[in-house]
Order: structure tokens, then C-alpha cells, then sequence
């Protein structure tokens, strides 16, 4: 039997953080003023097993929030189950089950999706539907979807889904889609035996067609082994020989055309040749002018000056550098003689004797010109200490002057002399380089010319013997006859006879062919006749499973069933709150008289025995109605706890006091019972509360 475990809300509705523990037996009453937040709890129940709220499930946001959650734990025996359903406030929801067997691991249910996860929990977990839970096992306040304002047509599908019966009709349309299927299947079995007669049929006289087939096709093949193929290898054996002497002749004519190319080639590049010979001249004159340059010695001469440059520019570098650091000389001596000027002054024209007594110093006064004294004193030790620095830093630098010296001035005239004859040099040697390359070249150019001879006079020997065996070819093509057109004539009769050959063949294959589907039509007609006889037998068994999952087979037994025990209990519970009671009936009248309507049809009999219509009584003895009938379905249930929400206002004192007893005899039936209510009567039932305040908008259980 499923019970409630746990309970947490997050930012749903009013309750920002609220969690609750429930125990196996807890029958407990929820109390608090109103609006205090009470409802929200039984609501999140319910929202969080169906997705289904009083209002948009985006208003279920906590103000100011932008998302709500619900998280429920269940126990169902040994197993746990905990489900979570969450909004966002873009209208976006998600849920999701988990199953555990200690309440420390948990493992997600083998389904995935929104649709598929709500299907699971009312049909595999819950098996109720949202309004039969709200008809059963919870009671929402102000509930538009109680039992007794749906049709009777619904009303009696409530209670075929209390019986579990949504099986026997899934069975039954299950039964009639394979009944069809069954009779498709029948047709389509006897359509093909209709064919596979045909078939039969058709084979009768095949065989004796079949040998005259075979006889011809003989004979063809003799024809053809005989005659034919051995006159086409003769003639091919020919034309392969013509085909060889016209594929060399084109070999020897491509040669000949080549070896006149590469004869007029030779030719044309021996008169280049000799073209390119050049006469050598002025080679004496170019070695008597570079005699006259002493290279050595230049290439000496400018290294020492390049040298003496080098060590001038460092020098010029270093000189730079002491230069920059060169100290700034200041003249502390009038600065100097100024200060003594003063000090005497001060010694000299001080008057320290005391004005009061004659011929004594006076403290004060000397202390006065001793302060003068030393101010000038102590500007004249920082001069005479700046005018010793900075005639050390002086010295130091005038040493550094000394040592660093000088050095010779570089011959950048006479560098430019000696570049300019080695550059003279270079280009003499240069130009006697070209001259020896020049006469490289010539003795090259004259053994080519030579090679160049040797091998003109080899292709006019290869062109006379190529000219000779082509005639000779050719004379020897002439005797061959012409047996192209012989063997056209041949290979067109041998194509006749192969196509005449092939037409036999396809023949003799569709003879074998309706042979092979005539026995086979044959065993096939048996086999079928056996599938017909199964396919007859699967007819009439589920014909008769359809009429029993009909609305006149076990469906009717059910509702027979539970019908009268419906209405003892809902008549055990009213006879308790009134004098009046209720009868069910499944079927009545049509408006016509002529037909019967099915359904739950509410018939209340008041203490006359007089049968009155729903409709026709108070508002207080409808309540009666339908508190009576809520706890007779809920009795019917499988769930182990129950949901009351305000289910007991507009009856009167007496009522309320009567429905007191039955609610206390409602808790022996459940293992938990949460009841909301204003009515002491009913409060006075229950020793255990919980209690809901609300402080600045946010309820808190206490």
C-alpha cells in the first residue's frame, strides 16, 4: 500500500522553504488562519503527482521567484519512490521518478520524457487517473471535478478504473484489431490458393513441350561446334595476320618520318655550331696591364689601414664617452671667501656684554651670535666640501683623458686609391677567365660538330633500309586475300544462331520454370490449406474473446459487481449524515423509450421512498451526497493515505457532527489521513497537528 514519507516545497505558492515528515500511522490536521497557506500543502501533493494545479502553473511561482519545486517521497513496501516536478516561470516543466531500497542510492525509472514519466506514475505507480484521484483519495477544495457533477458515462469509467479494468478494454480493442488482421490474413490465403490452382493448371503439357525444345537446341549446338566456329577461327587467324603487317607497316613509315626529322635536325644544328666559333683576341694585351698591379701588396696596404680605421673609430667612441661623463666645474671660491667675510663680521661686531651689569658676558646674547655664527658656519663646511669633490671627480676624469691618449688619423684617401686597383685587378682577372672559358667552349663546340657528322651519316643509312623494307612489305601485303567481308557474313549467321539458341534456352526455362511452380503450386496448396484450417480456428477463438472483453461480456460483470457494493457503502456512510439514500443504476431509458442508455446513473430516495434528482436538493444534502460517495470510492482504493481539503463546509451542526464520526472511523481505513479544517468538531478528532503561519507573505510549517 503506497504511504507518504516525505514532503519538501520550494518556492511554491506561499511556501518558500517547507519540508514535512510524515509517519506510517500519522493522521494529522493541518491547521493555521486562514490563508496561512494550508491548502498549498495538499495542492503540492497533488501538483507534484499530476502537474495539475488550481490555476496556470506558472502562478504557483513564489512572487519574485522564477522557478518552483516540489519534491514527494513514497513508500511502497520495501521500496521507495521519489518524484520531483519543477516550473519555470517561462511555463517550462520537468519531473522525474527515482526508486530506492535504503533512501541512500537511488536509481531513475527505465522511462524518459514528460508524457511517458506521467504515464507511469498514474498507470504503474498510482493506477488512478487524475480525476479518479481527486474523486478518491484526495478532495481539493472547491473540486469542479467531483463524482457526482461528471456524466454517467464517466462516472462509470471512474469505477471501471477503480476495478482495474482499463485492461479489458485495451484486451477487447486488442481482440478486434487482430480479429480483422486474422480475416485480411484469411483472404489473402485464400487468394493465393485461388492462384496456385491456376498454376497447376498451367504445368499440365509441359513436359512433352519441353523434349521437342531440347531435340532443336541439339541440333543447333552441332551447327554451330562444326561449322561455323571452326570457318571463324580461320578467318580471323588471316585477318590477325593482315592487321600485324599494316600495324608494322605504320611502324616503319612512323620511323622513316622520324629518322628524315632527326637527319634535317642534325643538319641544322652542325651550322649552328660552327656558327657559335669564336676567335680568341687581346689576351697578351689584358696580361701585360695586370702586371703592373702588385696585389699582394694592395691587399696588404688596405688591411693596415682598415686596421688603423678600426682602432680610431673605437678611440673616437671612447672619447665620446669620457666626454658626456666630462664633470661640471663651479667656482666655490667667492662663495667661499664670502661666508669667512661674514663670520668675521658677525665675531667683530657682536656686543655680548649684559646691558644690567657692566663687563659681563650675557648668556643669552653670546648664545644668539654663537647661532649666527654656526648657520654661516655650516654653508660654508658644504662649500668647502663640493669644492673637494668636484676637484676629485676632475682629477679622475683629466687621468682618464691621460691614459686613454691618441691615436694615428686613418688614410681614407689612399683607402680609396687601393680599392679602386684592386677593383681593376678583379676585373682583368675576370676578363681572362672569360677569355679561357671562350676557348673551352670552342674545343667543345668543334668535337660536337664532329659527333654531329658521325651521326647524319648514320640516319642516311638507317633511311635507305627503312625505305627498302617497306616496299618489300608491301608487296607482301597484296598476296594476302580480303577477309573482311567473309568473315562479317560468318559472324552474322553466328549471331542468328546463338539468338535462336537463346530464344530456346528462355524457353526451355519457363517450361522449367512452370514445371518447378506447378509441383511447388502443388505442396504449396497443402500447406496453405493447413494455414487456412489455423487462421479459421485463431478466428473463432478471438471472436469469442472479443464478446468477452465486450461491453456485454466481463466489463458488465464487473460493473454488476461493483455497483451494489458501491452503493452499500456510499448508503452506510449517508445513513450516518441523513435520512435519505442513494440508488445506482447502469442503464436507463432514452428520451424516446425506444433505446437504453448506459452509464452511473445517482437516483437519491428520500425517507418517503420518493426517487428525486440530484439537482432538486440543498446545497448541504448535495454535500452529504457527495461526501458519502468520495469515502465509498476512496475505500475502494489501493493508496494508503487521504487528502481532505474544507470538505465539511454547508453542513449544519447536526451533519458536521455526524460526518465527525464517520471521518473517525475513516481513519481506521487509512494508514494516513491529512484533513484541512475550520470546523471544531471536526479538529476535535485529531491530537496530532501541523500548524502553518505566515510572516511577510512566506508560510512556514511550526
Amino acid at each position: 500500500m503506497l504511504t507518504l514519507k516525505r514532503l519538501k516545497l520550494t518556492n511554491f505558492l506561499s511556501h518558500e522553504e517547507t519540508e514535512i515528515d510524515f509517519k506510517q500511522d500519522q493522521k494529522s490536521l493541518i491547521d493555521g488562519i486562514s490563508g496561512a497557506g494550508k491548502s498549498s500543502i495538499i495542492e503540492s501533493i497533488i501538483w507534484v503527482l499530476y502537474g495539475k494545479g488550481r490555476t496556470d502553473n506558472r502562478f504557483l511561482i513564489t512572487d519574485g521567484k522564477n522557478k518552483a519545486k516540489v519534491v514527494i517521497d513514497l513508500v511502497d513496501g520495501a521500496e521507495g519512490i521519489r518524484i520531483e516536478r519543477s516550473i519555470s516561470d517561462a511555463g517550462k516543466q520537468a519531473v522525474t521518478v527515482e526508486v530506492t531500497d535504503d533512501w541512500e542510492s537511488f536509481e531513475p525509472i527505465k522511462v524518459s520524457g514528460l508524457r511517458q514519466t506521467q504515464e507511469w506514475i498514474e498507470r504503474d505507480l498510482l493506477r488512478a487517473s487524475y480525476s479518479l484521484f481527486i474523486n478518491s483519495v484526495a478532495y481539493p477544495q472547491d473540486n469542479i471535478e467531483n463524482f457526482v457533477k461528471q456524466s454517467a458515462s464517466r462516472r462509470k469509467d471512474l469505477l471501471m478504473e477503480i476495478a482495474g479494468s482499463e485492461d479489458y478494454a485495451a484486451l477487447y480493442t486488442e481482440s478486434k484489431n487482430k480479429l480483422a488482421l486474422e480475416a485480411e490474413k484469411m483472404a489473402r490465403v485464400e487468394t493465393r490458393m485461388d492462384d496456385k490452382e491456376q498454376v497447376v493448371e498451367s504445368a499440365k503439357g509441359a513436359g512433352e513441350e519441353k523434349l521437342k525444345l531440347e531435340k532443336k537446341l541439339i541440333e543447333l549446338q552441332r551447327i554451330e561446334k562444326t561449322q561455323l566456329t571452326p570457318e571463324i577461327d580461320r578467318l580471323k587467324l588471316l585477318e590477325a595476320r593482315k592487321k600485324q603487317d599494316e600495324e608494322k607497316l605504320q611502324t616503319l613509315n612512323r620511323e622513316l618520318l622520324k629518322t628524315v626529322s632527326e637527319e634535317d635536325e642534325t643538319l641544322h644544328n652542325i651550322a649552328s655550331e660552327r656558327k657559335l666559333l669564336s676567335v680568341i683576341s687581346n689576351e697578351e694585351e689584358v696580361k701585360k696591364r695586370l702586371a703592373t698591379f702588385d696585389k699582394e701588396k694592395l691587399v696588404a696596404e688596405k688591411k693596415e689601414i682598415e686596421t688603423i680605421t678600426k682602432i680610431h673609430y673605437q678611440w673616437t667612441n671612447q672619447m665620446h664617452e669620457l666626454m658626456s661623463r666630462k664633470p661640471n666645474v663651479f667656482d666655490y671660491d667667492p662663495q667661499i671667501e664670502k661666508l669667512n667675510q661674514k663670520i668675521i663680521e658677525i665675531v667683530r661686531n657682536s656686543d655680548t656684554r649684559c646691558p644690567s651689569i657692566e663687563n659681563m658676558v650675557c648668556p643669552k646674547l653670546e648664545e644668539q651670535v654663537k647661532a649666527q655664527t654656526m648657520y654661516f658656519e655650516d654653508q660654508l663646511n658644504d662649500y668647502t666640501e663640493k669644492k673637494a669633490t668636484t676637484k676629485k671627480e676632475l682629477d679622475n676624469w683629466n687621468k682618464e683623458v691621460e691614459m686613454l691618449g691618441k691615436v694615428d688619423q686613418p688614410n681614407e684617401i689612399r683607402l680609396f686609391e687601393v680599392n679602386e686597383s684592386l677593383e681593376t685587378v678583379a676585373s682583368l682577372e675576370k676578363h681572362l677567365e672569360g677569355l679561357e672559358h671562350e676557348k673551352k667552349l670552342n674545343s667543345m663546340r668543334e668535337a660536337q660538330i664532329a659527333t654531329l657528322i658521325k651521326k647524319e651519316q648514320e640516319l642516311g643509312l638507317r633511311h635507305k633500309k627503312l625505305e627498302a623494307d617497306i616496299l618489300k612489305l608491301q608487296a607482301e601485303s597484296k598476296t594476302i586475300e580480303d577477309v573482311g567481308s567473309k568473315l562479317t557474313d560468318v559472324l552474322s549467321q553466328l549471331e542468328s544462331l546463338k539468338k535462336e539458341m537463346m530464344e530456346v534456352n528462355t524457353d526451355l526455362t519457363m517450361w522449367d520454370m512452370l514445371i518447378k511452380s506447378g509441383s511447388e503450386a502443388q505442396n504449396g496448396l497443402v500447406e496453405l490449406k493447413k494455414e487456412l484450417d489455423g487462421i479459421k480456428y485463431n478466428i473463432n477463438a478471438l471472436k469469442a474473446v472479443n464478446e468477452a472483453f465486450g461491453s456485454k461480456g466481463i466489463r458488465t460483470m464487473i460493473i454488476d459487481f461493483f455497483v451494489p457494493r458501491l452503493e452499500i457503502k456510499v448508503n452506510e456512510i449517508l445513513s450516518q449524515l441523513s435520512d435519505f439514500r442513494v440508488e445506482i443504476d447502469t442503464q436507463r431509458s432514452s428520451a424516446s423509450g425506444e433505446g437504453v442508455i448506459e452509464g452511473l446513473f445517482i437516483n437519491i430516495v428520500d425517507a418517503q421512498n420518493r426517487r428525486m434528482e440530484f439537482s432538486s436538493y440543498s446545497g448541504g444534502e448535495r454535500l452529504k451526497i457527495v461526501v458519502a460517495i468520495s469515502e465509498a470510492l476512496a475505500s475502494l482504493q489501493k493508496i494508503g493515505f487521504r487528502l481532505l481539503d474544507e470538505l465539511f463546509i454547508g453542513l449544519d451542526t447536526e451533519s458536521t457532527e455526524n460526518f465527525a464520526l464517520v471521518l473517525d472511523k475513516v481513519q481506521d481505513r487509512f494508514s494516513q489521513l491529512l484533513v484541512i479544517s475550520h470546523l471544531d468538531t471536526i479538529k476535535d478528532l485529531f491530537s496530532d497537528h501541523i500548524e502553518v503561519i505566515k510572516q511577510n507573505g512566506v508560510s512556514t510549517v511550526v
